[in-house]
């Protein structure tokens, strides 16, 4: 069965000296013909604080993962307005692969939007990707454009649930923002400063389940960023994989306000509470696993900030290891795929070592 591990191409966009004010966005694929590829750059601007620069915004330019790049121009009849808060860039383009392989087209911008759960952000790069594998021709599907309001003290909850136009499964996943390295074409990094939303105050619950964000629920006024991934499996074979960003505005409004559940950290999944300050600064490690809950196979996809080895096993809950993989070179990306099918249904436990931390992933099979 062939594995997802895709080749690194990342956006070439020269970082200029003028915020774009970027508050989220995606890049979209549409399988023209043979290995014709059409890229659409959709990307959200502050109207309030950045129309300017958004508005000199008119083009991107991409690399392509075969040492070439691609300037993406600015469609002004689809960069439009969503709300007061929100105007829509849209670039297009297309470009012809020599040969089948896995890819991964990036764009960066340089700077965002100031939001409440990114320190400094008008100074860290955005960095949006869609990876894909062109041996499976392949469209990406549209996402619905999420609730863009909440108020304090309310559930907020959007549905991102779409239909694939090629019939593939959609398997959603929360990250944490990515960020350009120095280079043009290095692996991306996780952005250190980022937190999601619910850390801010370490008060609630954020969740992606069955394609519905919820986050129950905001405390406090302001604009937040998060960033989930939709994956496509195709016969057990995941063929793409896409980042998308969105922002919510956070305001005092009229509605049903809620009791905040305890705090429950995004990554861990389970409820941490009276931890010190240092045990919510962002991990060396960034742990997926999916799908969840999982039947045949399990995939671990490990990302480092630094090169690491990693060693990861698949553990019951009294603590017997049942399989595992040591990877002794340092690297930046691993990813591994535990065959489960022999184990009784039941919960499981991944558990991945770098060189700084241990990270733990609740597995249900």
């Amino acid at each position: 069965m062939k594995q997802f591990s895709p080749l690194v191409l990342f956006l070439c966009l020269s970082l200029s000296a003028h915020a774009t004010h970027f508050l989220g966005g995606t890049i979209q694929t549409r399988h023209v013909s043979g290995l014709t590829y059409e890229f659409k750059v959709q990307l959200y601007f502050d109207r309030l604080n950045g129309s300017p620069a958004s508005d000199a915004q008119n083009e991107v330019r991409l690399c392509l993962g075969d040492g070439k790049e691609l300037n993406l121009p600015r469609n002004r009849a689809e960069s439009v307005p969503v709300s007061d808060r929100i105007t829509k860039g849209i670039y297009t383009g297309t470009y012809t692969y020599s040969a089948a392989g896995l890819y991964s087209v990036a764009v960066a911008l340089n700077n965002r939007s100031n939001v409440a759960n990114i320190q400094q952000g008008q100074e860290v790069a955005a960095y949006l990707y869609t990876r894909i594998n062109t041996a499976f021709p392949n469209t990406t599907p549209q996402l619905p454009l999420p609730t863009l309001e909440a108020g304090v003290n309310q559930l907020y909850t959007t549905n991102l649930a779409t239909s694939d136009p090629d019939g593939d499964r959609l398997v959603y996943r929360l990250v944490r923002i990515m960020v350009p390295l120095s280079g043009q074409c290095n692996e991306p990094s996780v952005a250190s400063s980022y937190q999601f939303p619910n850390e801010v105050s370490r008060q609630g619950t954020f969740t992606l389940q069955d394609q519905v964000l919820n986050w129950n629920a905001p405390t406090q006024l302001g604009t937040f960023i998060y960033a989930f991934v939709v994956e496509e499996w195709r016969n057990d074979t995941k063929i793409a994989e896409s980042i998308h960003e969105h922002s919510v505005f956070v305001q005092d409004k009229a509605g049903t306000q809620v009791t905040i559940p305890p705090y429950q950290a995004v990554e861990f999944g389970d409820v941490i509470t009276a931890l010190p300050v240092q045990d919510f600064l962002p991990k060396a490690l960034l742990v997926n696993v999916y799908p969840v809950p999982s039947q045949d196979w399990v995939t671990v996809e490990v990302q480092s900030r630094q090169p690491s080895p990693v060693h990861i096993q698949l553990i019951d809950l009294q603590g017997r290891v049942l399989q595992e993989v040591a990877f002794r070179e340092p690297s930046l990306r691993r990813e591994y795929r535990f065959h489960i099918e022999p184990l009784a249904r039941g919960s499981y436990l991944i558990r991945v070592t770098g060189k700084q931390d241990t990270i733990t992933r609740k597995l249900i099979r």
